[in-house]
């Protein structure tokens, strides 16, 4: 649980990625209270600490690419963060050739650690996609203005 948390504190954390057309995460936009999500999504709490808060969703595919899990991150009770994550080499492609249909090329490509960045989607998001080992990847979107908050807060709890 703390590797999940540090995940999507390191890395600042779409319906489906196809769908999306705005910030945040199948018609929940950034700042969405937990409560109003909870029933749609099948929200479970998985970690929480220093305001930050991790639920697991029910969501177990997007697209072709079948997912490990699907965790949305809160801070102070407000969405700002999503993370889906695959195990198969097969899945990791298939989300990231998705990825890139769906929002273009990405800002920046590191291919010896095979790392994509989406930089400026939409008003106030960032994403980023790696290949975890040989085998899974995994994709995270978040608030830029939820993560500068966080930062100048320096995650205060609630």
């Amino acid at each position: 649980m703390k590797a999940l948390l540090s995940l999507l504190l390191v890395f600042v954390i779409p319906v489906s990625v196809e769908a999306q057309t705005e910030d945040g995460f199948r018609g929940f936009r950034w700042g969405t209270p937990v409560d109003a999500m909870t029933s749609e999504l099948g929200l479970a709490p998985v970690a929480e600490g220093y305001g930050t808060s991790l639920y697991k969703s029910n969501i177990t595919s997007v697209g072709a690419a079948e997912l490990e899990r699907c965790v949305l991150g809160f801070y102070k009770g407000k969405f700002y963060s999503f993370a889906l994550m695959t195990n198969t080499s097969v899945d990791s492609h298939a989300l990231l050739d998705l990825l890139k249909e769906s929002f273009g090329p990405p800002f920046q490509v590191i291919k010896e650690s095979e790392e994509y960045w989406w930089n400026e989607l939409f008003d106030d998001s960032y994403a980023f996609f790696g290949m975890q080992g040989t085998e899974g990847g995994y994709f995270t979107m978040c608030s830029r203005s939820v993560m500068k908050e966080m930062e100048e807060g320096q995650y205060e709890t609630q």
